[in-house]
């Protein structure tokens, strides 16, 4: 086996196998560092193991070639013993031994921090707008960036919006204070955070604080997170801006434990009245008794494919909660998609999703393991104060404000089910070309809507019947039209309480009427 002569392929970049062997002889001088140190003793005990004489002295030189580096904005920190603050940073030979000190090299610039191995310790760090851009990851799994002592990061927006800063593979902690805390009057946006733990140890802290502040909170994309956070009297992701906009963030693929009032409270006030399309996707919530999505006058909101486990004692808040905000206006047009919760109680006053106003579409969510229906409370802004419906735990549900809703005192419920075609009984059939005889409840959940054109049966026969969800509680009549050959005149239809619909009169029949399903008090 035959060696190189020198060390410059290493340096250089080229492979080893794509230089011409020899055998050294004498020495060579390289210069000192550690990199260097550590490849020339494993090639010398090579040299040993096979016969080979020869050394590598490591004295400054002028001439030598410098092992390539990062550029200046490129910090590498390990825990390891070669780890010290005063070198440069530069390589994985040469790490810093703390963030802050990686941080301070980078300065107000952005730039990328390479973490090793290891729980890596650090006072309060502080990224300004001129750190946009920055991206912080850790290179190995298991590493985790922690201050036992206050603030993680502060985030510092008083001179520009700090955007595009990415976070990956780390597990961030704070005790003692938050884990972000976002100052100033521009807020941020288009961060990235992936594969992240959140871990905040102390009540009355947070995950995300930015709370009270005017600055947005645009564009913001985390994934594959857990979340863990202690008790405080807001969310645990919490972005409460005063005149500024909270759009477009996207929370995805998590899990999330919290004891907080909410895991997640996003509101807008005074400049931008509402919080646009904000998605939360594929998110396990383990909250014992707390709930898990605030936000405040909602537009665009989805809520797809979560779950809320472990409910283990009564909350103290909704868990949805679609409101209105702090000069802000009603929610609109909220998703609810493939939902569920597991376990516990709804505590006084509390719903499994509450709305003012504006409109919900609520589909194929239910409460497995218990009563599978949810407690849905509409409050409007003139006395109506709790309006609470059993929604079924299948079909699109409507509570809100689409199109033909019944307005109540300011506030809006609605809730209805599809059009379900009838069963015609006997020789009844739909007439061709015209509207199918079909059936539904109406938007305010209390009354069943007929619409429809059939014929060819005999009067006062039984059309079709009702199913007992549909049915009402005592006989109604009701004012339809009919066809006598051809010419329209009033008649009565008849629903009786076992769901049975017939006509007194007519021909071929155009029905259209809408039954309570409740009754009046018996004469």
């Amino acid at each position: 086996m035959a060696y190189p002569t020198n060390l410059d392929n290493l340096q250089t970049g080229i492979p080893s196998d794509a230089i011409a062997p020899t055998t050294p002889t004498g020495s060579a001088t390289y210069p000192h560092d550690d990199h260097h140190r550590a490849v020339a003793t494993a090639v010398e005990a090579l040299q040993t193991t096979v016969g080979v004489t020869g050394a590598f002295n490591f004295a400054d030189s002028a001439t030598s070639t410098p092992l390539p580096v990062a550029a200046d904005k490129h910090q590498f920190v390990s825990k390891g013993s070669l780890a010290n603050d005063a070198n440069d940073g530069l390589s994985a030979g040469s790490p810093k031994a703390t963030v802050a000190a990686a941080l301070a090299a980078i300065g107000t610039n952005p730039g990328t921090i390479e973490l090793g191995y290891g729980a890596h310790t650090s006072s309060t760090l502080t990224l300004v707008a001129g750190n946009s851009g920055i991206v912080i990851r850790s290179v190995s799994e298991y590493t985790t960036l922690s201050n036992s002592a206050g603030h993680l990061f502060t985030v510092d927006t008083s001179a520009g919006v700090v955007y595009r800063v990415t976070f990956e593979d780390i597990d961030l902690r704070a005790t003692g204070g938050h884990i972000f805390n976002v100052t100033g009057a521009f807020g941020v946006a288009y961060w990235v955070m992936d594969r992240i733990q959140f871990t905040q140890n102390s009540a009355g802290f947070r995950v995300w604080n930015q709370t009270a502040v005017s600055g947005n909170h645009i564009g913001m994309s985390v994934s594959h997170f857990q979340m863990n956070a202690a008790t405080n009297s807001g969310g645990a992701w919490q972005v409460i801006d005063t005149n500024g906009s909270c759009n477009a963030n996207s929370f995805t693929e998590g899990v999330v434990n919290v004891v907080a009032t909410y895991a997640f409270w996003l509101e807008c006030q005074t400049l931008e009245t509402y919080c646009y399309d904000n998605k939360f996707a594929n998110i396990v919530f383990e909250i014992p008794t707390a709930g898990a999505i605030k936000v405040r006058s909602s537009v665009g909101t989805v809520v797809d494919t979560c779950a809320v486990w472990d409910l283990s004692g009564a909350t103290t808040a909704d868990v949805l909660s679609f409101d209105t905000a702090t000069g802000g206006s009603f929610s609109q047009t909220v998703t609810v998609r493939n939902f569920s919760r597991r376990g516990g109680t709804l505590g006084g006053g509390f719903a499994d999703i509450r709305v003012l106003a504006g409109t919900v579409l609520i589909e194929s969510s239910d409460k497995p393991g218990g009563t599978p229906t949810f407690t849905v409370n509409a409050t409007g802004s003139n006395g109506v104060t709790s309006i609470n419906t059993a929604v079924a735990s299948s079909g699109i549900i409507w509570i809100g404000k689409p199109a033909d809703t019944i307005e109540i005192g300011g506030g809006i419920v609605a809730v209805a089910t599809a059009w379900v075609p009838a069963t015609l009984a006997g020789t009844w059939a739909n007439v061709t070309g015209e509207t199918q005889l079909a059936y539904r409840k109406t938007l305010d959940g209390k009354h069943v809507e007929i619409d429809g054109r059939v014929g060819s049966g005999t009067i006062g026969s039984n059309i079709f019947t009702l199913p007992a969800a549909f049915r009402p509680v005592a006989r109604h009549y009701v004012a339809g039209a009919v066809d006598l050959g051809g010419t329209a005149l009033p008649g009565t239809l008849l629903v009786t309480a076992a769901g049975a619909v017939s006509v007194l009169a007519g021909n071929a029949l155009y029905i259209h009427a809408v039954i309570p399903l409740d009754a009046p008090a018996a004469a």
